[in-house]
This record gives C-alpha cells, structure tokens and sequence, in this order.
C-alpha cells in the first residue's frame, strides 16, 4: 500500500508538473506563467533603466543613445548604417511584440498565435485572399532592388535581431508569455508586410458594390444627388485660386457606366469609421515669430501601446525627430533642422472591383476582350495552432485576386470579382519617408515625394526659407469620370486602369495667397481639376472649421500668430455639423408631444453652444438623436433591398433634406400615415431620450459626453486588462478633436519653424510596450487634457539625460 501511495504521488506530481507547462486552448501553461523567475514577474519594472555599454555585433562604430525624462530616445550615430540598426534595435527593446502581432495580421498568420477560432480564420483567409502576402514580396523584392534601400532595411533588420538574440525567456515581453510564444527573427519582408497593413487601414475603403446595388434600386437620379454632388459648404484641399498649368490626357470612358448584378457580398475589409487626420500650416506673415507654424494629428485606431514610437535620429547626414511606425526605419512624421512634415489620408478611388465569368468551375479561364485568357494560381497555407492547416488556393486575373462572394443560399450560385488595388503595385513608400528626413527645402520634398506610390495622402511642409505647402500625393490611376464608380465589367478593357496621372499633375500648392495650406481628408481639388480622384471623401465640417480658424487668425490676429493657438486649435470640439442641422431639429418638434421629462432634456437643448464637451450632456443627446433622425430617413427603404445599399454622407443628408421638405424618403413606408420631417424630427428625440435611460439610466452624470463616447484604448493584441477604458475627453469624429469611441488623435504635433527649430507633441500612451512599466500610460492625461509636451530636439549629444546607452561593435 505504502508503494502505491508512492507511485500514485509520483503520478499526480508528473501530471501537475505537466499540465502546469501544457497549453489548453488559449490558456497558457499556468506554471511558466507564474514562474517567479521567468514568468509575468519578471516585466515587472521597480526602478528607472539604469545606464549601461553594450557591445553589439554588426555595429560599425560607436552608437550613443539618450533617454530624456519621457524616456524619449535620442539616437546619435556616426554613420547611416549604425542609425538605422540602432533604431531597429531601440524599437525592438521597447516595442517587440506590437512589431510582431502586425506583422502577423498583415501576413494572415494570427491563427499561428490563436488556434482555431472562426472569425480570426476567416480574418486570416481574406488577408491572404486580398493578396496581401503576395504584394509584400512584391515590395520587398522592390526594395532589394534598390541599394540604398535594401541597406537601411537590413540595418534596421540586424539591429532587431540583435535585441531579440540577447533575449532569455524571463526577458519576454509580457504578451509573448500570456500566449506562451517565442519572437520570430525580423526580416525586410516584415516591414513590407506592415507597408501593407498601412495600405490596408489607410487605401482599403471601397462602396463600389454598394454604390452598383443603389443605382439598381433607387436609379441615377438618386446617385447623383447624394454621391455625385457636393455640399455648398465644401472647401477643397487645394483652394479653387490653383490654376492647372498642364494638358491633361483623360482615357476614353464607355457608353454607359456598367451595373451589374452583383454579389451579395463581396469579400472586403470595412474602413474603420473613425480613421481620418487633420494638418496644417499657417504662413510667417502672421506668425508672431515671423516664421510658418505647422501642425498635424493623425486619426487612427487608439492602442496601447501607442501605434507611434516617438524618438530623434541623428548622424552626420540627418537629424530628425517624430514618430515613427514599429518596424519601418525613419521618421514618418516630424521635423529636421530644416523642414517640417505631416500628413492626413486623402480618401481617393484607388481599389476598384471587378466581375468576373469563368469558363468553368476550375476557374483556368476567364472571359475577356472577346477572348478567354488564363488565369493564375497561388497556394496559400494557413497554419492553425494546434490544428491541421488550411490550404486555399487564390485565382488571379490580370486585374487582381478573385473574390467569391457569398452566395446567400444554397441555390445561388457564387459570382466572382477580382479587386484592381494601389497597394499591389511595386513600390515602396519608404524612399519618400527618408528623402523628408533629410529634406532641407521646397525642392527636396518634391523630389522625395515623387518616389511615393501608396496608400495616397496629402503631404503638408513647411520650411525656415518660409514656404508652407501641401501635395495631394501618390500613384493615381488615370480615369474616365466616375471610373470605379461601381463594380466594373471585367471583361470590357474599357474598364481597366488606362496608366497613371503623371506626377507633376498631381494636385498641389505652395504659399497660396489666403497664408495657410489644411486638409481634413476633404475632396482634394475643385471642379476645375481634370482628372477624376473619386467621391467618397470625408463630410466637410472638419476641412470647414479648421480653414474658418484660420482665416480668422490671418483676419483677426495676424503678426501674433503662436504655436499655443495651434495646440489650443488641435483641441477645438465646435460642431458644424450640430450648427447645421440642431436649429431646424428643435424647430421641427412637436413640443406638445413631449412628456415632462422629455420637455425639461429637450429645454436643455436651447442652451448647447453645439461644442462635443465632456462634461455636457447636450452632445450626448445630440448623438442619438441625429443617429436615430438619420435611420429614420433611409432604413425602411433600405431594408426593402436583400443587398448592401450605399448611404449617404450626413452633410449632404442635411443638405437635401433642407432643399426638399418633401423629398419621397422622409415617408415612413411601413405605416399609413405619410410622416413629415416635423415627425420625424419628434419621434427621432423621443427615442434619444428612451436610449439614454436605457443604456445609462435616470439622468445624471453618467449622461455626460465624455462617458457616453465610450473612448477605450484597447491593448494592440485585444489582451483584457492592458488597455485603458473611459478615457474622458472631449471631442467627436465631425469636429477637429476627433476623438470618439476608440478612435482620434494618435500623435498631436505643433512646430514652429526658425533659426532654432521648436516642437511639442503627444500621444495616449508611453514610450515602453512593457505594461509592467509605470511609463507605459504616461502620457495618456496629457493627451486627454491636449497639455502638449515641448519636445527635446537637440542638435548636440545632451548632458542632462535620464539615462543613456553606450552601443560598441562587438570585438571578434
């Protein structure tokens, strides 16, 4: 008996030790996670980095890095070669797993990380069916034919690999031993794959099917006035004072735009709704300094850690400082001793549908210009943790990858579109971003952004010699007029992409004569441009307000224009689109409808200076109630239709509705009686009021904006509990403090140019992807609060750093 107790212990203690170290689903071995020494414990930070000297193989010489007292880093290196594999390996110290978990989304591979779950495997699917993997080894070939380029990527390369060869297990970040993984080795290919992902996020978006199945139902009539026209209020990027000094070549456009009859779904990434940016300078003239003020804040998806890594890099060819993306070399947007750069996207038509007929069902063949041409093939396999792997086959035509759409049911048969997209072509931004870095004026930043091909976006620049511009910029297709429209016909050549617009006919302007260059994601030129770019821009209230301010600073307050006004400028939370719509909504109730609560809320709303506050509820109230007005309007006729319809942008909603009371929309079709806007506008505010007690109960302070926009800031790899939830802010999507519901100002930056350059800057978050760090939030009150940090550009290595490495080649 006493030798089975013995043996059974002996068992029990083996199968505990095993399953302490076994993984069971998305559960990590619980032993390893809780190791004193090698697990969580260990990211654990109790005290400020301390000073040291590394010896580092394939340094060329000696690399001195500083970190001020936001543990900013300031890289000094005596060569390009040491600059870039520094900033590899600095990024990597800080930033590891978010360079990775990217690099894995770009490349369909989460499964790897996750095991088997449905959505991520469909996630992984249509990555891989979008061509994303393939168009990463185009770049990446692109970028090992370009010498000078492959340098800096293999510096920057090495460097990573150094800091991920120094690494124990205990020394993981946190994420690596929550999902119980080992890094993987960094290669050119990676940064090319998170080139893809930045075309993904930022050049996408596409309505082509949306827009084909709302002219097959509602007809050209309706198209053309919510898509093909544009507000009054409108202000383009470029002002309408641009004269074109060029002859245009514009391809021939067919008879007719094609309508097919299209899929019920085409398989496609959604735009996030709250991606967009804001920038723009303001001339010396009107400076108090005498010299141009720029700013700039990106729109994205709000993470922790911050999708930016805030740093300088400085050697004897360059000093630049900005923000920089985990696991791309260079600074995307900053400043030199020289020049200042930012940019918003530009929202053009760079992805186009097409529907496809196949021979048969081996999809060899498919149909076009009269012809059947032969299609190509790529394997993809898709790793599944823990289970076996998918293997899918994606089909290529000329135009693209093929799509199946779903087929809705079993008796339909699937129909095939192949996407046309800016990202597949050959090319890399990077040789853009680094020609800015050392940009030293006008000259210099034309010619680094005519090596830039995607994702387009609006370029703004402004120089000590005093020139402030803006380039709408990128590879364009050369369309016919409403070409990619709607879902092409893919057998017409009609149809394809005839060519590029030229460079130098790209929209652009330097020191217009009103003494500011904006964008705010708005259409790019006016009618007078030639060239189609597309119509789904941005509505125009942020592009409106942002001009308006200026116009008043170089009106009101010219001479004494500061970099204040433009950080106070960066936090503005005035609502056009409330001024627009608000004061025919209250107009329109019928108040003798309202109950006494209903009354009192709606009384409250006299009183809204329509400014999207934190601390009022009136922004709160305004919310629902233009969500539900808005639904009101369009989803009883929209939901006749079994495919996805198009809607329209609000501001040109507004538009209509006020020019035509009685336009047929505004009928509520599934009763009898025939609404008016007068009972829509009241039973919209009835439902507000209801939402509200719903979701938040009896009035209070929980009604307040800042609590209802629900602004999280989730962790990068969506692990509970490394995010930051209710971040109380200001700000709304339509106003110039973008912030709503996870989304806004990534990175806000001002900076006065001059004799001795000055910048400040912010982003939610810290410098340190270690959520064991105090730093890893530092700045996220800061950025709440719009209380910029003036940023330590220095020209010379500083004696006051917080702490500092010393980077040696390592002896052989």
């Amino acid at each position: 008996m006493k030798q089975f107790k013995a043996y059974l212990s002996l068992i029990l203690l083996a199968g505990l030790i095993i399953s302490l170290n076994t993984r069971f689903g998305s559960v990590p071995p619980i032993g390893k996670f809780f190791d004193p020494v090698n697990g969580f414990w260990a990211n654990a930070e109790t005290k400020t980095p301390e000073s040291m000297t590394l010896s580092l193989s394939g340094l060329k010489e000696e690399v001195e890095v500083f970190f001020d007292e936001r543990r900013v880093p300031h890289i000094f290196a005596q060569n390009e070669h040491d600059l870039y594999y520094t900033q590899g390996y600095i990024t990597a110290m800080l930033r590891l797993f978010q360079m990775e978990i990217q690099t894995y989304d770009a490349a369909g591979r989460i499964s790897e990380l996750l095991g088997e779950n449905e959505g991520i495997q469909n996630r992984d699917l249509r990555t891989r069916r979008w061509g994303m993997t393939w168009a990463a080894e185009k770049k990446e070939a692109f970028i090992l034919s370009d010498s000078a380029l492959t340098e800096v990527n293999q510096a920057y390369s090495k460097g990573v690999n150094a800091w991920v060869s120094s690494l124990k297990p205990a020394d993981y970040p946190l994420e690596y031993k929550i999902l119980d993984l080992e890094p993987e080795e960094w290669t050119p290919l990676k940064t090319a794959q998170l080139h893809m992902n930045m075309n993904r996020t930022l050049a996408g978006g596409s309505s082509d099917d949306r827009t084909s199945n709302t002219l097959a139902f509602f007809g050209e009539d309706f198209v053309e006035k919510f898509f093909g026209t544009r507000t009054q209020d409108y202000e383009p990027i470029i002002p309408p004072s641009k004269k074109w000094d060029f002859d245009p070549v514009i391809p021939e456009a067919p008879e007719s735009l094609y309508v097919p009859t299209t899929a019920e779904r085409i398989q496609f990434f959604d735009p996030d709704a709250g991606v967009g940016s804001n920038n723009w300078a303001i001339s010396g003239e009107h400076t108090k300094s005498g010299y141009p003020i720029l700013a700039g804040d990106p729109h994205l998806s709000l993470s922790m850690p911050s999708i930016w890594l805030e740093m300088q890099l400085h050697s004897p060819e360059q000093n630049v400082y900005g923000v920089a993306f985990q696991g791309i070399p260079g600074i995307l947007i900053g400043f030199n001793e020289n020049v200042a750069f930012t940019e918003t996207n530009t929202g053009s038509d760079v992805l186009d549908w097409y529907e496809i007929t196949f021979k048969d069902d081996k999809m060899d063949e498919y149909w076009y210009d009269g012809a059947w041409r032969k299609t190509t093939k790529r394997i993809e396999e898709l790793k599944i943790r823990g289970a076996e792997s998918i293997i899918d086959t994606v089909v290529f035509t000329h135009h693209g990858p093929v799509m199946v759409s779903d087929p809705g049911d079993s008796t339909t048969a699937p129909s095939y579109h192949a996407m046309r997209w800016i990202a597949h072509e050959a090319g890399s931004s990077l040789k853009t971003f680094l020609g800015l870095n050392k940009a030293k004026n006008f000259e210099d930043y034309r010619e680094a952004l005519s090596n830039y091909v995607a994702p387009a976006q609006n370029f703004l620049f402004a120089t000590n010699e005093g020139d402030i511009a803006i380039s709408v910029n990128g590879r364009f297709p050369n369309k016919w007029k409403y070409q990619g429209r709607t879902v092409s016909d893919g057998s017409d050549p009609a149809y394809d992409w005839q060519g590029w617009i030229p460079f130098e006919h790209n929209p652009y302007v330097l020191n217009p004569s009103r003494g500011f260059v904006s964008s705010a994601n708005q259409e790019s030129a006016d009618e007078s441009y030639p060239y189609y770019l597309g119509e789904n821009y941005a509505p125009y209230e942020r592009g409106r307000r942002i001009n308006d301010l200026l116009r008043d600073f170089v009106e009101v307050k010219s001479g004494d224009v500061t970099p204040q006004d433009m950080m106070d400028m960066q936090m503005d939370d005035y609502s056009l689109h409330a001024e627009s719509i608000m004061p025919e909504l209250i107009a329109w109730v019928y108040r003798d409808s309202l109950s006494e609560d209903e009354e009192a809320l709606f009384d409250q709303m006299f009183q809204w200076d329509y400014t999207m506050n934190a601390d009022l509820i009136q922004p709160s109230v305004f919310y629902f109630w233009w969500r539900n007005f808005n639904s009101s309007i369009f989803n009883d006729e929209y939901y006749t239709s079994d495919q996805r319809l198009r809607y329209p942008s609000r501001d040109r909603v507004i538009e209509v509705i006020k020019e035509e009371p009685d336009f047929f929309m505004i009928d509520d079709i599934t009763t009898d009686k025939k609404e008016t806007l007068r009972d829509i506008a009241t039973k919209s505010f009835k439902q507000a009021y209801s939402n509200i007690n719903r979701y938040y109960g009896e009035q209070s302070e929980s009604w307040n904006w800042g609590w209802v926009m629900n602004n999280d800031i989730e962790h990068v790899g969506q692990i509970p509990g490394l995010g930051v939830e209710n971040v109380y802010s200001d700000g709304s999507y339509e106003v110039i403090n973008a912030t709503r519901f996870g989304y806004g100002p990534s990175w806000r930056m001002v900076v006065e140019l001059g004799p001795e350059v000055k910048g400040w800057g912010v982003y939610p978050g810290g410098t340190t992807g270690n959520p064991g760090s105090p730093n890893y939030d530092a700045f996220i009150e800061n950025w709440r609060t719009g209380d910029h940090f003036e940023l330590n550009f220095y020209r010379e290595k500083p004696n006051n750093s917080e702490y500092s490495y010393t980077l040696n080649p390592e002896e052989n």
